[in-house]
Formats: C-alpha cells, structure tokens, sequence
C-alpha cells in the first residue's frame, strides 16, 4: 500500500508522507543552548563539568571529568540546567555528535556542548530525533 506523497518545501528532502509535519528543531524545544563561555574554577572534589571530551565516545563518561565547586555549578545551572531526557551535543570541534542525558546525576557543561530538551506536546519521540540527528 502506497501512502499519499507531497512535496514539502524542502528540495533536497522530496517528497514525505502527507501525514508529516514538518518544523524547525528550534520551536520543537524548550531549552536549545550551550554551556558556560567562561572557565570556571576547577577543584580536586566538586561537580562533575563535562566538554567535548566527555561525550565524544557516544555518552556520557565521567571518568576524566574536571569538577568545579557547588556554587559555581549552581550559578551555571541557571542558563543550561541539563536533566535526565535531555539532549547534547558537540558544537566546537568534534561537530555533530548528540548523546541522550541517561544520569541523574548533576553536571554542567562547557561552551563546546550544546543541550536541547523537546517540548512535551511535539510531534516527534525523543529515540526518532536521536536517529535522525546521529544520521549522515
């Protein structure tokens, strides 16, 4: 059975199924931001502070993370307060690698990574969005 097809504004696309809806990611998220563009003051025991380095594999290793005092975390966390079902991804250097946020576990983040949380009411799963943006 041939589903109904149309064009959908989107030449390199083609033709979807007319049950699609298309959107930008932007309005399909809540949060859509970076981490911190400053260096924050790194300690022996603190909160976990994650870049490039600690996604890069495919998820999240806290194994060589640098840590940074509660406070500064605390103040960080207002701009990208990052929680389990979110996204991030690598926008500086490595480019293009996204990882789902399976801890909760309490971290933050430098400018290297980017984090993105879908709205409740979206038409999209959060596993379908994984594929489509971990896709070539």
């Amino acid at each position: 059975m041939e589903q109904n097809m149309t064009a959908n504004g989107y030449p390199w696309l083609g033709k979807v199924p007319t049950s699609w809806k298309m959107g930008r990611l932007g309005t399909m998220c809540s949060i859509l931001t970076d981490g911190t563009h400053q260096t924050p003051t790194y300690v022996d025991a603190g909160i976990p502070f994650l870049s490039i380095k600690d996604v890069s594999s495919g998820y999240i290793d806290f194994s060589d993370a640098k840590m940074i005092p509660l406070e500064e975390h605390t103040e960080l966390r207002r701009h990208a307060p990052v929680q389990r079902g979110d996204i991030l991804f690598t926008r500086i250097g490595t480019l293009g690698k996204f990882v789902t946020v399976d801890t909760d576990v309490e971290f933050s983040i430098f400018v290297s990574l980017g984090l993105l949380r879908l709205k409740n009411n979206v038409p999209v799963t959060k596993d379908y969005l994984m594929y489509y943006l971990n896709s070539s």
